[in-house]
């Protein structure tokens, strides 16, 4: 059964993944870094919730001149993430611990470049 429009999925999720991370604080940290945020898998409908897994690991941003380069290598493997009941509330946003971490491990690799 289709519980919500097919468009949303291909219109809507990329639009409100983008408002929740262009924040002025967020604008702040793209400047040096990039945290891929894409989808794990297809958006879950359930009967009481929307469930959208993203990816969440982080890389640092090098500067060559005015060129912007990514730096995708990844500084240590994530662990299995353990998800928390659900806590029937409007919005649960979960972060885990390797998106903190592997955002540090860059700031701390570029911290002179900041």
């Amino acid at each position: 059964m289709q519980a919500i429009c097919p468009s949303f999925h291909a219109e809507l999720v990329p639009v409100v993944s983008n408002r929740l991370m262009n924040t002025p604080m967020s604008a702040a940290l793209f400047e040096h870094f990039f945290v891929n945020y894409g989808l794990l898998s297809p958006v879950e409908y359930k009967d009481g919730s929307v469930m959208m897994r993203h990816r969440g690991n982080a890389f640092g941003i090098l500067r060559q001149g005015r060129t912007r380069l990514n730096d995708f290598r990844l500084p240590f493997r994530a662990y299995p993430f353990i998800e928390s009941p659900p806590s029937d509330k409007m919005v649960d946003f979960i972060l885990s611990n390797y998106t903190m971490t592997s955002l540090l491990f860059w700031m701390d690799q570029y911290r002179s470049a900041l």
